[in-house]
C-alpha cells in the first residue's frame, strides 16, 4: 500500500488494502478505508492510522524491526509516520511523486 501510495497510484493501493482489510485487527477498518477511498488523498489519511497500528505492531517484535526503517514526514496530515525496508530508498507515501523524498529516518516507536 506505501510503495503503491508513493507512486501516486490509488488502484494499486486500493488493491493492498483489500487484502489487510481481510486481516483481523485495529488497523482492518482504516483499510478498508483506503479500498474504498473516493481520492489519494483520503487514502493516504487512512493510510497513517493503518501505520499507526503496524508501526506499533512492528516495534514490539526486535526481529522484525531489524528488517525495516521507519520514516517520519514533517509535511503529512495526521500521522506522519511509515516503514519501509532497510534496502528500499526513501519512498514517502503521504506526499507520492510530487516530494517522494520528504522526511527523514526516525526511532521505530509508536
Amino acid at each position: 500500500v506505501a510503495t503503491a501510495l508513493a507512486a501516486d497510484d490509488l488502484d494499486a493501493a486500493q488493491a493492498g488494502a483489500k487484502q489487510l482489510a481481510a486481516l483481523p485487527g485495529a488497523a482492518a477498518e482504516d483499510a478498508a478505508r483506503i479500498a474504498s477511498a473516493t481520492d489519494i488523498d483520503n487514502a493516504r489519511m487512512a493510510f497513517g492510522e493503518v501505520s499507526r497500528a503496524v508501526i506499533a505492531a512492528v516495534a514490539a517484535d526486535q526481529g522484525l524491526a531489524a528488517t525495516l526503517i521507519c520514516y517520519r514526514c514533517p509535511m503529512a496530515k495526521g500521522y506522519k509516520k511509515w516503514l519501509q525496508k532497510t534496502d528500499a530508498s526513501m519512498a514517502n507515501p503521504y506526499m507520492g511523486e510530487k516530494m517522494l523524498q520528504c522526511g527523514g529516518k526516525v526511532a521505530l516507536e509508536p
